[in-house]
């Protein structure tokens, strides 16, 4: 007998009866994968911003030590650039984000399929206007840091959508009850 796929949750104003068609594990093991493809391909572009130095404030970018960094190209450099941004705990504080970004998109991989197959989807577009609201000065400061966000939201929203929700079913109500 396999580990129970089971997730069903009670009727409510917001939920209604769901459940797995895969072991819960292996859907959360999917979800990992989906914020690590989505971290992985914003890192490509957050290495490219290491390289124009666009995590730096101008007092900063007129260092030597600087300016002999940003004028290095190559593979292997950008390669380095790639590790410290996905790494999340290298270089720079504005390039550091500790896999936070990496955790709440494996908690937006694991709930929006489940709203998306529930008709919910107003709760993700909840949840995305308090997310941009929040930090809506760091988008002021830097235009490729937010559309950075944009890609990174639309690619867990494709994610979920296109693979994620195969594996979420609503659950059929028995007869009589």
């Amino acid at each position: 007998m396999g580990a129970p796929t089971s997730a069903t949750m009670t009727h409510g104003p917001l939920c209604s009866s769901w459940h797995l068609t895969v072991p819960w594990w292996e859907y959360l093991v999917c979800c990992v994968v989906a914020a690590l493809v989505v971290r992985g391909v914003l890192c490509l572009d957050k290495a490219a911003a290491i390289g124009t130095g666009g995590h730096l404030s101008e007092d900063e970018m007129k260092t030597p030590d600087v300016q002999r960094d940003l004028e290095q190209r190559g593979v292997w450099v950008f390669c380095k650039r790639y590790w410290t941004a996905f790494s999340g705990f290298l270089g720079h504080p504005n390039i550091a984000d500790y896999w936070l970004p990496a955790i709440i998109g494996f908690s937006e991989a694991s709930a929006y399929p489940v709203l998306m197959v529930l008709d919910r989807c107003t709760v993700i577009g909840a949840w995305l206007l308090i997310k941009t609201a929040g930090n809506w000065r760091g988008w002021v400061r830097s235009r490729a840091t937010y559309n950075r966000y944009l890609v990174g939201n639309i690619l867990v929203i494709a994610i979920s959508y296109l693979w994620l929700t195969h594996f979420v079913e609503v659950a059929v109500a028995a007869a009589g009850h």
